[in-house]
């Protein structure tokens, strides 16, 4: 199988993950296709995703990822472990 990653033209930090093809992006529930509209992108076999998409990808038919805050938890974990004591 194989997916598509969409971006919102609305929130560009919106990204959403579904299988490939016109179908799979028109059988999605209408909140998630009024998000858009939406700018096709990234394509590639399910099975090169993490887990966790690979997994939602299969249970619910896609994936909804808000990219800013992935970012921003990252960077806050970075954060933490530079400032651990007697670390620099």
């Amino acid at each position: 199988m194989r997916y598509k990653v969409w971006r919102s033209n609305r929130d560009k930090s919106l990204h959403l993950l579904c299988a490939e093809g016109s179908g799979a992006f028109n059988a999605l529930p209408a909140a998630i296709r009024h998000l858009g509209p939406w700018t096709g992108g990234a394509e590639g076999d399910v099975n090169r995703l993490r887990l966790p998409y690979r997994v939602l990808l299969g249970e619910q038919g896609f994936v909804v990822i808000h990219a800013a805050r992935r970012a921003a938890a990252a960077g806050g974990l970075r954060r933490r472990a530079c400032a651990a004591p007697g670390k620099h």
